[in-house]
């Protein structure tokens, strides 16, 4: 009886162990005592969807699909050899995209990719191409311009081979990322100019040259800036940069486009940014950078929230009202508010201004110059000059503030209301140059002054 079990007992073992056997001759998993399966995953991800978007003339993207989760990797090179692979990205996905940078304009290359999934089975594609873009050819440009025109980034740069003038009637549109070589060319407008730049595409302007040429001209003719309507001449976005030679890069008479969130570099050692002459642009969210940043002779300018440096140059804002003045002409009505002006031998110089005048200066942070505000020759009647300066932090300058020449009229610049860096009158006395210093010139009123810094002002 006990021999019969034992062999009954073997007989089931053995039975047991051929269908192990016979189930693993199939191909069919084993459960494991917790439930998982013994068999390995051999399967490599299916690639599918392979191709290349995005050309540019130095960059392209490859992109493709697996059935898992893989990891993404190309080789590419200008032969079925390729001889470039990127990093490899570990990241188990799906959707698969890797950029490729530093290739030649206009070449085609070879390309593979190449997927691992999670039990290291590799899938690597078939050869694919691409072709890099083809460099644009510059423009050449130059003469009258009649109508409607418009410069696009398709066609960009344009360099132009002669002096443009913007006729009026006439409009030119210069669109997102285009480039535009001046060189010793400018471009005058007569009738509407619109740089339309944004913060991801800005116009990029040069002018390179040692003359006064590569420079735009806004004409007494051209259309004025409409707020309203957001119609006429506006800059907006670009970066403009050259040396023009004893002049500025934007040069502004007797018309009001506007000039805003740009950059403004004059690289000339006697060079200046923006000149006006007449008209009320308005001038705001500019960085400006010049051996003189902006220079006001005539007109009613609005000059709001710029950042103005110098580089031990002239003069940050120069104000100059004495044509107007003399000849009796319309009021000129100055607005210098909220700019950080820095950098310069004269931050704000107002070299001559008059009863027919009125210069606000209101909210400015005029910091590291040698003279922070010179209020010049005032040839008015007037015992109480058009000139109010308000709100702003004068300090860390050489001097703060100087007087001008009284003409031998008496009369006081009211400069109360401002930070001066202390409240130590001593020490802001210390800082600033004026009657009874020296008795020809008039005197400054700085009290009462603020005991901290404006809450408005531009910070450096």
């Amino acid at each position: 009886m006990h021999t019969e079990v034992v062999l009954k007992g073997l007989a089931y073992i053995v039975m047991a162990i051929l269908l192990i056997v016979g189930l693993v001759a199939c191909g069919a998993p084993i459960e494991t005592p917790s439930g998982e399966s013994s068999l390995a995953d051999t399967t490599p991800p299916l690639i599918t969807n392979v191709s290349a978007r995005d050309f540019t003339e130095t960059a392209t993207t490859i992109t493709w699909s697996t059935d898992e989760p893989a990891t993404s990797q190309v080789e590419y090179g200008m032969t079925i050899s390729y001889g470039s692979t990127t990093p490899l990205d570990e990241s188990l996905v799906t959707s698969h995209s890797v950029s490729l940078s530093g290739l030649e304009p206009n070449t085609t290359y070879h390309f593979k990719v190449r997927s691992k999934d999670s039990s290291g089975n590799e899938a690597i594609s078939g050869n694919y191409t691409s072709t890099t873009i083809t460099p644009a050819t510059p423009m050449p440009m130059g003469g009258v311009l009649s109508g409607d025109v418009t410069w696009t980034l398709a066609k960009s740069p344009y360099t132009l081979t002669g002096h443009i003038l913007v006729s009026q009637g006439s409009k030119l549109t210069v669109e997102p990322g285009v480039q535009v070589n001046l060189g010793d060319r400018f471009i005058q407008v007569e009738g509407i100019l619109q740089v339309l730049g944004t913060s991801q595409q800005p116009v990029k302007i040069t002018g390179h040259t040692n003359t006064d040429h590569g420079k735009i001209i806004f004409k007494a003719n051209s259309i004025d800036w409409d707020e309203d309507t957001q119609s006429g001449s506006i800059i907006r976005n670009a970066t403009i940069e050259g040396q023009t030679y004893g002049s500025t890069l934007i040069e502004i008479e007797d018309s009001s486009p506007k000039i805003a969130d740009s950059t403004i570099i004059n690289n000339n050692p006697s060079g200046g940014a923006i000149s006006n002459r007449g008209g009320s642009p308005r001038i705001i969210s500019n960085r400006i950078s010049a051996y003189y940043g902006l220079a006001v002779t005539t007109g009613s300018p609005q000059i709001i929230g710029n950042r103005i440096e110098g580089r031990n140059s002239f003069s940050g804002i120069s104000v100059s009202l004495r044509d107007v003045g003399e000849s009796g002409g319309a009021k000129s009505h100055v607005r210098i508010e909220g700019n950080l002006i820095t950098g310069f031998e004269y931050g704000i110089l107002v070299q001559a201004f008059n009863d027919n005048d009125q210069i606000d200066i209101t909210s400015n942070h005029i910091t590291n110059n040698q003279v922070g505000i010179l209020t010049g020759i005032y040839e008015g009647d007037n015992p109480s000059p058009p000139l109010s300066i308000r709100m702003n932090a004068i300090h860390n300058n050489r001097e703060n503030a100087q007087a001008g020449n009284a003409q031998g009229k008496a009369y006081d610049v009211d400069m109360s209301n401002n930070w001066w860096g202390t409240t130590d009158i001593a020490a802001i006395e210390a800082t600033l140059y004026h009657y009874p210093q020296d008795f020809r010139l008039s005197r400054i009123i700085y009290t009462p002054f603020l005991s901290e810094l404006p809450p408005d002002v531009p910070l450096l």
